[in-house]
């Protein structure tokens, strides 16, 4: 098997290569930053949100297995879209053991999820809601998921990927 040549420069962001190029020095001589100090601030001061809400990571099984672990222990009460993601019911459920609850979503109604069901049962009680927007697998938009799992004195794991994507 031979090496077959990759024209990056039709993959890279617009001026990547550019700012690259002219930092090369420096790049080469210098480690990726591991706090992601610069990145914290950037993300917090373009979303209008407070730099200690931000957790950076290497992709979102990462992200969960370290948050939730922090966060729950085996007495926690989780509430779970089902189905989901399913890095959250494999961590939740084998890794830290917490009671979790799946709210079912169904094919029969296209898994749309009803934000006052949803919200009448995070009512019943628990300590962390995941809301995945839009839904993996279902690719289902939950209109005011977010209001129904952050008016609570509780934790909320609200992923809204691709959302510059929709608008």
């Amino acid at each position: 098997m031979g090496y077959r040549h990759i024209d990056f420069k039709e993959r890279c962001a617009p001026g990547a290569l550019d700012a690259l190029q002219s930092r090369l020095a420096w790049t080469v001589r210098t480690s990726p930053p591991t706090g992601s100090e610069g990145l914290i601030a950037r993300i917090a001061g373009a979303r209008g949100v407070p730099p200690e809400s931000l957790l950076p990571g290497a992709g979102s099984s990462a992200l969960i297995f370290l948050a939730l672990r922090d966060w729950l222990g085996p007495s926690a009460r989780a509430l779970i879209l089902d189905p989901a993601y399913g890095e959250y019911a494999h961590v939740l459920d084998n890794v830290i053991g917490c009671r979790v609850r799946r709210f079912p979503l169904g094919r029969e109604n296209g898994y749309l999820v009803d934000a006052e069901r949803l919200d009448a049962e995070i009512r019943k009680g628990c300590d962390l809601v995941v809301v995945v927007n839009p839904n993996n697998p279902t690719g289902r938009h939950i209109p005011r998921a977010k209001d129904a799992a952050t008016n609570r004195k509780m934790l909320a794991v609200i992923k809204e990927a691709l959302q510059e994507a929709r608008r």
